[in-house]
């Protein structure tokens, strides 16, 4: 992440640079500067310093936030990766282990456990499913 800056320093040094541009085009010139030509240029010269400050400011912002977005983006990823391991490891067991208990059910004649047994083992089909189709990581930027 980067620190945002000084906004004296900053300040001061884009008055120093404005300044020695300003005696700089004087002496190019040959003019001598007025007063009146000095605020002039010393107002636009503070309008120019306050409207740079605020662009570096909001650049290191936008920086920092997408340094915290990718770290973020990160962990998710490796959780979501995490549940998908696991789903995958536990989701085919409880399916194959009620699919059985509702064939077990509907060859006995007890339709309750046989419906019970299809609900569940049709509820972790479903969740293997989408979490596959939805809870994928996303790229990394």
């Amino acid at each position: 992440m980067k620190e945002y800056p000084d906004p004296e320093q900053h300040f001061h040094t884009h008055i120093s640079r404005a300044a020695q541009h300003y005696v700089d085009g004087c002496s190019r010139i040959g003019f001598e500067p007025s007063d009146t030509l000095t605020r002039a240029v010393a107002g636009r010269v503070l309008e120019e310093a306050k409207a740079s400050y605020t662009k570096d400011a909001i650049e290191i912002h936008d920086h920092n936030l997408q340094a915290i977005l990718a770290d973020h983006r990160t962990r998710m990823n490796a959780l979501k990766r995490e549940g998908m391991r696991l789903r995958w490891k536990t989701c085919p067991i409880i399916i194959l282990v009620f699919g059985g208990l509702a064939w077990l059910g509907f060859h006995a004649g007890d339709l309750g456990l046989g419906l019970c047994s299809s609900a569940v083992a049709l509820v972790f089909l479903l969740m293997l499913v989408g979490g596959a189709l939805f809870d994928r990581p996303q790229s990394e930027k």
